[in-house]
């Protein structure tokens, strides 16, 4: 099990975010969690697993602590818990650890990790994303 921290002083990207940045938008796969509504940013906990292969292992996001909120990142995919705790902590400008106790740094870090990935084609996916900036049906923000 590959595991990751990820501080996040920020709300948390809509679900269709991570899916887009790790596969594609609209990726055929099964979801769970804790959020009130599809464009929630207020999640802790987060299942995604890719239904296309049906054999690639699921990466599950669940609150490690609430106050300050860090995240825990797993997954038996290494690339898949480390490109999800990349992407989760630029999302909310915060940092990532292999640790529960400290040792936080940029997810920068990550970047020599991530294995036969391309970062800024996954960017360009979520920047595309018409979720990125996605409020309420009134127009109010979603928090």
């Amino acid at each position: 099990m590959t595991r990751f921290y990820v501080t996040a002083p920020n709300p948390r990207p809509v679900i269709h975010l991570p899916i887009a940045f790790l596969w594609r938008a609209g990726q055929n796969v099964d979801t769970d969690g804790d959020c009130d509504h599809p464009l929630s940013r207020d999640w802790t906990d987060l299942y995604i697993k890719n239904r296309e292969p049906p054999d690639e292992p699921p990466v599950d996001v669940s609150p490690l602590q609430s106050s300050p909120l860090i995240l825990t990142v797993e997954s038996q995919s290494a690339s898949l818990a480390t490109r999800l705790a990349y992407f989760l902590a630029v999302s909310v400008q915060g940092e990532v650890s292999r640790k529960p106790d400290g040792g936080f740094a940029s997810p920068d870090t990550l970047l020599s990790e991530l294995g036969n990935f391309d970062v800024d084609a996954a960017m360009r996916r979520v920047a595309e994303s018409p979720y990125l900036q996605a409020t309420r049906k009134d127009g109010s923000p979603l928090g």
